[in-house]
């Protein structure tokens, strides 16, 4: 399955909603750009290769 870039800034809203859900958004963008930068440094990986 490829995917686009536009499913590497879904991580980032997916962190900003599981981090609102337990009161702490900043800690949530944390994570949604952690996962961002590991799906988005895979996917130049894969091309690569």
């Amino acid at each position: 399955m490829k995917e686009n870039a536009n499913t590497d800034y879904l991580w980032i809203a997916y962190g900003i909603i599981f981090g609102a859900a337990f009161g702490h958004v900043e800690i949530g963008l944390i994570i949604g750009a952690l996962l961002f930068f590991v799906f988005s440094y895979r996917r130049k990986k894969d091309e690569k290769s």
